[in-house]
């Protein structure tokens, strides 16, 4: 989050820090339901390192004055791909509890069919 924070393009800076939350979020979500998550270990072992050494890696890129437009890009688009990619993750999370309120739902309609209330 340091290196995000110090990045100076806007678009860029907001991307990262997006990608940033949603982490925090998976992390978090993760924890509450006691690292039962699928993808997790990728996601902490491989995921956030690399997320981290770019941003890092951008960072220097910019701090040394090298940064092309193709550069910021590409960054860019890589942000957005991390993005889609935690956000599927973090939706992932919730299948569970999605099936089990679609369970509950339709049986409750089936009762009430059969009770001639619908």
């Amino acid at each position: 989050a340091r290196a995000a924070g110090r990045i100076s393009h806007p678009g860029i800076r907001e991307k990262a820090f997006h990608v940033l939350r949603i982490s925090k979020d998976i992390i978090e979500e993760n924890s509450a339901n006691e690292g039962k998550c699928k993808g997790f270990s990728q996601f902490e072992n491989y995921y956030i390192p690399t997320l981290r050494k770019t941003l890092e890696n951008y960072l220097n890129m910019e701090i040394k004055g090298v940064v092309l437009s193709k550069v910021q890009e590409d960054m860019s688009a890589y942000l957005d791909s991390c993005d889609e990619a935690f956000t599927k993750l973090y939706n992932s999370m919730f299948d569970d509890d999605i099936l089990d309120l679609e369970v509950q739902m339709e049986a409750m309609n089936i009762t009430m069919k059969r009770d001639g209330l619908l």
